[in-house]
């Protein structure tokens, strides 16, 4: 099925009852817009020739009827028309986020944010020409049928005459519609690059300023609009071309007909009155304005063709979740949790997971170690089924979690990532995202044990206050605190701290370390370490090197080992001085 027929089908025919009351509207509209040029047949005949004043006010007030009709009718096509254009456009926008927000992460990965965003922004606002084009297309093919049919019945030799120019017109739109089509891609994906650099540049304005490479970033920004303004000439070229080929093509047809015509009118056998010729020229004229918005329907196909492809490539991506249905609820878990033989390597790099096996009791802290690229982010990434395992298996509690519904696993795991990612909106909001089941009594009691309360209170609006876009009205402190208030009340029963202290001053690190304490009692605790003072009371260090479990035990265990943990011990965790000594006093 084309991607036009899948969208009609999917999205516009299920109102089809609008669609049967806009397709009356058109009728009696396009009847409305031919009468005239068959009235104009009367008008020069017997009012201007026979000089009737029946004819002259029967003419008069049928045409002031006409068009009252004309007009009610077509308020009715265009509204409902517009009714059912925005109703696709907001369930088509709505269903391409619901499906983005079911891929897997991978797709990011791959794709640039401002090509995804292109879909639901521009790709779905070219539709709404196409939709609003073509129910209009019934008026217009209609009112040509009607303006057609008038044309032969006056005079059928001279009708052959006029159309004679229909081939070339038919020509001319087929090698135009090609090319429209062409650019309109290579335009819409430049699109997608412009809205991509727009998102990532205004996302880091602030290392953009601290730069001071305000006019680099002018430079490079104005390269691509350059781009984007020269594809987009190429386009309008094309429209603009058209339009003027078919009118002078039409106007060709006028003047052979005008010329043969006024011979069969001023000819001693007169073949047509002057009324038919002039009612035959009118209605020929008027062919013009409805061919025209065939045209404008035609390119508007194309472009419309092109960004419903790029849309349904989007519906097209496999969702993580498509066998949830043939899934099992997770129910409440204890922690414990089994990497079995796990094999996992990117699709587009080197790095992975490979032959991985470990066991993790319930309630237990584990510190995860290794160089950068080593796999600590991916074992994590696993846990949570961001990516799909090329072997072996992970177990929580005895249970494959390939075989639960993601949402049942998910929601019993907890993150505080060493950026915390807070949305815009209030600071309640952003702690609220944890569980939006919890009451306004369970927010500030989380907020309080992630040491957030006070800082909060101290604003003029307190948990009212806005956040900003990215959390940018808070302190990198106080945005961890908020992070870790919405784990708290998430209450998740396994979780992963991806050192969460690591860009903190000293004193945000200690209340920040203080609310992680709290947030880690009675959970099966996972910590991405890069710093001694952060697995000091691990359980367990888990050590790993390119993708494989090199070593594992307590830090006292461990450094007495010729391997890599001594080796990072000495590299990066020596140079906490202060720890150090507190660690191997301790020790």
């Amino acid at each position: 099925m084309s991607p036009i027929s899948r969208f009609y089908r999917q999205y516009v025919l299920k109102y089809y009852t609008r669609i049967l009351i806009i397709g009356l509207a058109s009728l009696i509209v396009s009847i409305s817009t031919a009468l005239p040029a068959g009235i104009m047949k009367y008008v020069v005949d017997k009012v201007l020739f026979e000089k009737s004043s029946h004819y002259l006010f029967m003419i008069s007030i049928g045409l002031i009827v006409l068009f009252i009709v004309k007009g009610i009718f077509y308020y009715i096509q265009n509204y409902y028309t517009a009714y059912i254009g925005q109703s696709v456009l907001r369930q088509l926008r709505n269903d391409i986020y619901s499906h983005i927000n079911r891929l897997p992460i991978g797709y990011f990965e791959e794709k640039q944010t401002g090509h995804i965003m292109a879909r639901i922004t521009s790709d779905v606002v070219l539709l709404q020409n196409l939709i609003d084009s073509s129910i209009g297309v019934a008026s217009d093919i209609l009112t040509v049928a009607g303006l057609v049919g008038w044309i032969v019945y006056i005079h059928y030799q001279l009708a052959f005459l006029a159309f004679l120019v229909i081939p070339f017109i038919g020509f001319i739109l087929s090698k135009f519609s090609q090319r429209v089509r062409t650019i309109t891609r290579t335009l819409q994906n430049k699109v997608g690059d412009i809205t991509s650099i727009l998102n990532e540049k205004i996302s880091g304005i602030r290392t953009v300023k601290s730069f001071s490479n305000e006019s680099v970033e002018n430079e490079r920004f104005a390269v691509e609009t350059e781009e984007n303004f020269k594809i987009a000439m190429k386009h309008n070229k094309l429209l603009a071309m058209i339009l003027p080929i078919i009118e002078f093509l039409n106007t060709t047809g006028i003047v052979i007909v005008l010329s043969v015509g006024g011979y069969f009118v001023i000819k001693p056998d007169p073949g047509l009155t002057p009324g038919e010729l002039i009612s035959f020229l009118t209605a020929l004229g008027m062919l013009f304005t409805p061919i025209k918005r065939l045209t404008s329907a035609t390119n508007y196909y194309q472009q419309a063709y092109v960004c419903i492809a790029r849309i349904y490539e989007i519906f097209d991506e496999r969702p993580e979740d498509e066998n949830d249905h043939k899934s099992v609820v997770l129910p409440e878990i204890k922690g414990k949790i089994d990497f079995r033989a796990v094999n996992f390597k990117y699709a587009k790099s080197e790095g992975g997971l490979f032959d991985f096996n470990l066991r993790v009791k319930p309630g237990a802290i584990t510190a995860i170690v290794g160089p950068s690229g080593s796999g600590k982010t991916t074992m994590m990434n696993l846990l949570m089924r961001f990516y799909k395992l090329d072997s072996g298996a992970i177990e929580i509690d005895g249970i494959n979690i390939e075989n639960v519904k993601l949402k049942s696993l998910r929601s019993q795991i907890g993150i505080v990532p060493q950026d915390s990612v807070l949305f815009s909106g209030t600071i309640f909001d952003n702690i609220l995202y944890g569980n939006y089941s919890a009451s306004g009594e369970e927010v500030m009691q989380a907020a309080k044990m992630a040491n957030a309360h006070d800082f909060i209170e101290k604003f003029p609006l307190g948990f009212d206050t806005k956040v900003g876009e990215h959390g940018v009205k808070l302190s990198g402190g106080q945005r961890q605190r908020i992070s870790i208030a919405r784990a708290i009340l998430r209450n998740p029963k396994i979780l992963i701290l991806d050192e969460a202290t690591s860009a903190l001053d000293a004193e945000s690190e200690t209340l920040v370390k203080e609310a992680l304490d709290r947030l880690m009692q009675g959970r099966t605790t996972f910590i991405i370490a890069h710093r001694l003072s952060t697995i000091k009371n691990a359980h367990e260090i888990i050590v790993l090197e390119k993708g494989k479990l090199a070593q594992h035990g307590t830090h006292e265990q461990l450094i007495e080992i010729n391997g890599v943990y001594q080796k990072l011990y000495q590299t990066y965790f020596e140079k906490e001085p202060a720890v150090t000594a507190n660690i191997n006093k301790q020790a």
